[in-house]
């Protein structure tokens, strides 16, 4: 169980890198560099561990083909004509590294997160866009690479300012400097106990924030939490009703205010399971339809704080 008194943990600094979430998003977007005249790539590779994230961002507007590499290997008909897009928030990964200079030997595009002096930036070729990562934090580093690609009119506008107003809210009702009986958090959090956390989110980005969430509740208990598509969730659910009650599942629902039907219909499934399972859901509620990408943080930050907190009650900060 928490402390009924939160503001104990709020010096901590898993807590005070989420709270400056929204800062790190404004100083990191506000100095983006000048973007060139490249016109309309071929194709985009996207390079790194946010690749996924950033293809699921980019699909719906981009003009060409958007392909994801997590593990730094380029297909052998990448040219000149081509962009690649390599994300990297340390800097030394090796894969990244490996991506940087193929790319630049065979004259693609580039456009280069990482820290400034970085093994990835000092591989980047000299035509290349160079993006200075100071935040160490991988959404934010996305959220720079989507703004200029959209400078580029090659996605769609991810909104930055948005996103980090969004932050913001999450760290206003999130905090630990929030009362505990105020605190969506760390109600969240006290509600999973002791049971097993299934996350689901229904459209390309609430599945990836689902399982960031779960990667961040595996690491904080140190427990199965699952992440998976809705019918898997389902069965494990309707599965639970013989276990032990502290192995018990708890639902987690990232939800969007205007689902399309196959999600509404996922949705209600679930939500009919776990009320039939007698098993307990909870929901977080995208921000609205203004940017697909702010409801990702969204998700994401609130996760984390929920995270954070079963850090705290594990000894695990």
């Amino acid at each position: 169980m928490l402390p009924t008194d939160l503001a104990q943990f709020a010096q901590e600094s898993a807590f005070q890198h989420l709270g400056a979430t929204g800062d790190r998003i404004r100083r990191e977007c506000a100095e983006l560099p000048p973007v060139p005249e490249w016109g309309r790539p071929r194709a985009i590779l996207l390079v790194g561990a946010e690749a996924r994230l950033l293809r699921a961002a980019l699909e719906v507007a981009a003009p060409c083909p958007v392909m994801a590499s997590t593990n730094g290997r380029l297909p052998l008909w990448l040219g000149e004509s081509d962009l690649v897009v390599i994300l990297d928030v340390t800097g030394n990964e090796l894969s990244a590294i490996r991506a940087t200079e193929m790319s630049r030997r065979r004259q693609a595009m580039q456009i280069v997160v990482a820290p400034e002096g970085s093994p990835v930036s000092e591989t980047a070729g000299s035509k290349a866009v160079l993006i200075p990562d100071q935040s160490s934090d991988s959404i934010v580093a996305a959220i720079a690479a989507l703004t200029v690609l959209n400078r580029l009119g090659l996605g769609g506008d991810p909104n930055f300012s948005l996103c980090a107003d969004v932050a913001d809210q999450a760290k206003q009702v999130c905090s630990p400097l929030v009362p505990k009986d105020e605190n969506f958090a760390a109600k969240i959090s006290e509600s999973l106990g002791s049971t097993v956390p299934l996350i689901w989110g229904g459209d390309m980005l609430a599945a990836r924030a689902s399982r960031r969430i779960a990667e961040a509740i595996r690491r904080a208990s140190g427990e199965v939490a699952l992440a998976a598509d809705s019918g898997v969730l389902v069965s494990l659910i309707r599965d639970s009703a013989p276990r032990e009650p502290s192995r018990r599942p708890s639902l987690v629902l990232l939800t969007q205010s205007h689902p399309d039907d196959m999600i509404a219909y996922e949705h209600n499934e679930l939500v009919a399971a776990a009320v039939t399972a007698e098993v307990n859901c909870q929901i977080i509620e995208s921000v609205g339809q203004r940017s697909g990408l702010a409801n990702y943080v969204h998700w994401v930050l609130t996760g984390s704080y929920v995270s954070a907190y079963l850090a705290a009650v594990n000894g695990r900060l």
